[in-house]
């Protein structure tokens, strides 16, 4: 079809099109678009649910709990893009968890943060929360908490066009 002229093209792609509508099958468009209203129902939705169980748990006094639903809704905030409310959550719940002294769950935290920061672009603090992670998670033997630490600030560096620094955080993540 490399022969084929632009008016012979175009009208095979009209009868394309045009069986396409005859069928009575949505358009990949449509599928999208209905994927994409389905996905955001579905984290409004989601949302809605761990804004309840905040409220219940904050209601119950269960600080443990309340910080865990915190990183829950910074996480849904963060996928969605949305990373200055996620950074507002993260925070929230880093303090509980420094409160209570969970230490494992303040490394956590702190890398949440991180990574927050990063996404936002600002890596002087993701960089400045990744360490302060790093330093917690190595201290307490958390290795998959010092791997996915270490795999973050090859994300940040790579983000910042820094590829063979990136490589090595990346490597030193593999190695942990």
């Amino acid at each position: 079809q490399a022969d084929e002229s632009a008016p012979e093209r175009q009208e095979r792609l009209r009868r394309f099109l045009e069986e396409q509508n005859q069928t009575n099958e949505p358009s990949i468009r449509e599928r999208l678009q209905r994927l994409v209203r389905y996905n955001q129902a579905d984290e409004l939705s989601t949302l809605e649910q761990l804004q309840r169980q905040l409220g219940l748990v904050q209601a119950g006094g269960d600080r443990r709990e309340e910080a865990s639903v915190l990183n829950r809704v910074g996480n849904l905030y963060s996928g969605r893009g949305d990373d200055d409310d996620a950074l507002a959550y993260y925070q929230q719940a880093l303090a509980i968890y420094q409160d209570i002294g969970d230490q494992r769950e303040v490394g956590t935290s702190l890398n949440n943060v991180g990574r927050a920061y990063s996404n936002q672009r600002d890596t002087d603090n993701a960089f400045a929360y990744y360490e302060r992670a790093l330093d917690i998670l190595q201290n307490i033997g958390d290795q998959n908490g010092v791997a996915d630490t270490l795999n973050n600030i090859g994300d940040s560096y790579e983000r910042l066009g820094n590829i063979d620094e990136a490589l090595a955080y990346y490597e030193r993540a593999l190695d942990t």
